[in-house]
């Protein structure tokens, strides 16, 4: 997807781009809503943004798809 992109065979939207970059900025910075450290929990508010993310940017993922199905 990300290649098709910079090719510009396929767009994807600035809003998508700016979600995609946010949410691996906070899973990899290590300040965090909740601690890693914590067994469990630690990971919760992270899997939760990046669930958040995927479900804002599931419609350009599948839209995506479509399109590179039809290309072959």
């Amino acid at each position: 997807m990300i290649q098709a992109h910079l090719s510009g065979e396929f767009r994807v939207t600035n809003k998508t781009l700016g979600l995609i970059v946010l949410g691996l900025v906070y899973f990899i910075t290590p300040l965090d809503f909740i601690p890693d450290f914590m067994p469990l929990i630690g990971f919760a508010d992270d899997l939760s943004v990046l669930i958040a993310i995927y479900n804002s940017v599931k419609h350009e993922i599948d839209e995506f798809k479509m399109w590179e199905k039809s290309r072959f």
